[in-house]
């Protein structure tokens, strides 16, 4: 039989932790939020609702500022706390399953996985002049070179040992330039007007093996130049061991809470002293990928808003982050707001579970709430509501940036006519 708990009301802690928890979705949300007349989004707040219709009750949102649950002093603050008191019989909000709270308070079946990683300050990659030689070695380039001189000689020696009627046509003096065309893949003549070019048997050999050379090395530039235009080197930071070598270069700044370096230094197995230079301390965790976007979105313009290079833009900036949050932040302001390496072994510190704590003294229905969790997350609702909030969002920074450009062209006095090419890069089409 079905629990019925006949409108009773459930006290639930909840804290703003997207894309769970979305306490502010919107203005008239943030105006009657205190008033109960509109409900925060998210994949917990959808999962609640869920379990508020099943069920038959309701629930008495109660945030807690960020706070969710940290032994200090021998005592709880936080959502643990309030669930270990009894003011709250649930907790929202992204909580992860630890060792030290499952020894005081319970839980429900975790509902989403995450990773613990970190996110900095995009570092774009740029095109030089120097990239058309990386595809051979100096080596290789001093060998062409060589090449050259040695078809010029060839040439002077010819002319040395032909007669005055051929050196005065200079027929022969054809080497270089056809060695130079076949380097190129370009065609070149066997006839001058009725005069033969390379008329000599040696001459033939030497252009015969010349172009055997040739299309090996061309194959191999083309192939390699390609690739590296298409995928350029990149100085990303995209791995735990190359965030410890930039802080030691002191490429970075990394800003974070005390506990969070403190792991970080441990992690590593690195010295206090080497690390100690690119850190700089923050209160609260969520406070680093905020800022970290907003020096971001400042540092990709100038004071006129045009767009500011790489080699202009201020010092990387880096945090610790779970992954669904730095997600959601790439969502909501685009994808030059932050980079986030990708999910690799070598990028994440250790795994996250997510779930719903419940009271000890209060909650007494665990074993009916886990049934329906594991129902939500066998049936694939839960991931379909987190794709579904994260397209919201997207959509709507679509939206917004469309009516700032179009805003630019109102405002524009001109009398040219504009036109805006719309390419794969502006609907960041995967």
């Amino acid at each position: 039989m079905r629990l019925n708990l006949q409108q009773k009301t459930l006290n639930v802690g909840v804290n703003d932790y997207p894309p769970f928890i979305l306490l502010y979705g919107n203005e008239l949300c943030r105006q009657q939020q205190q008033h109960q007349k509109c409900r925060p989004d998210g994949i917990e707040s959808r999962l609640l609702e869920i379990f508020e219709f099943y069920f038959n009750f309701t629930s008495n949102l109660k945030p807690y500022a960020g706070r969710y649950g940290r032994l200090a002093n021998g005592s709880w603050n936080g959502i643990v706390h309030g669930l270990l008191k009894g003011d709250i019989d649930l907790g929202l909000g992204g909580v992860t399953l630890r060792n030290d709270r499952v020894h005081v308070v319970n839980y429900l079946h975790p509902h989403w996985d995450d990773r613990f990683s970190f996110a900095t300050t995009p570092i774009k990659s740029e095109h030089n002049i120097e990239q058309f030689l990386h595809p051979f070695s100096f080596n290789v380039w001093l060998a062409l070179l060589l090449s050259f001189i040695m078809f010029y000689l060839f040439d002077r020696l010819m002319s040395m040992t032909i007669t005055r009627r051929n050196r005065y046509h200079c027929h022969h003096k054809h080497c270089v330039w056809i060695a130079l065309r076949l380097l190129f893949r370009q065609p070149y003549q066997w006839k001058i007007g009725m005069k033969k070019v390379a008329t000599f048997q040696s001459q033939r050999i030497i252009i015969g093996i010349w172009l055997l050379i040739t299309v090996v090395l061309t194959s191999i530039y083309s192939g390699c130049i390609q690739s590296e235009l298409t995928v350029p080197d990149s100085n990303a930071i995209d791995s735990i061991d190359k965030l410890v070598d930039a802080c030691e270069s002191k490429r970075i700044t990394l800003i974070s809470t005390e506990k969070d370096f403190s792991f970080f230094r441990r992690f590593v197995r690195k010295e206090t002293t080497s690390l100690e230079n690119c850190f700089e301390e923050i209160l609260m965790q969520k406070i680093g990928i905020e800022i970290l976007v907003e020096k971001t979105m400042q540092s990709n313009t100038d004071e006129n808003g045009k767009y500011r290079s790489q080699r202009q833009q201020q010092k990387i900036i880096g945090t610790f982050v779970s992954r669904e949050r730095a997600r959601f932040l790439q969502h909501c302001f685009g994808t030059e707001s932050l980079y986030l390496p990708p999910i690799k072994y070598e990028s994440t510190f250790f795994p996250l579970w997510i779930a719903i704590p419940t009271s000890p003294k209060t909650f007494y229905y665990q074993s009916e709430f886990n049934k329906v969790v594991s129902k939500m997350i066998t049936s694939g609702i839960i991931k379909y509501w987190g794709k579904h909030i994260l397209m919201n969002v997207k959509l709507i920074y679509y939206q917004h940036k469309s009516l700032k450009i179009t805003e630019q062209f109102d405002n524009d006095n001109s009398n040219d006519m504009i036109i805006l090419k719309m390419t794969m890069h502006h609907m960041h089409i995967p």
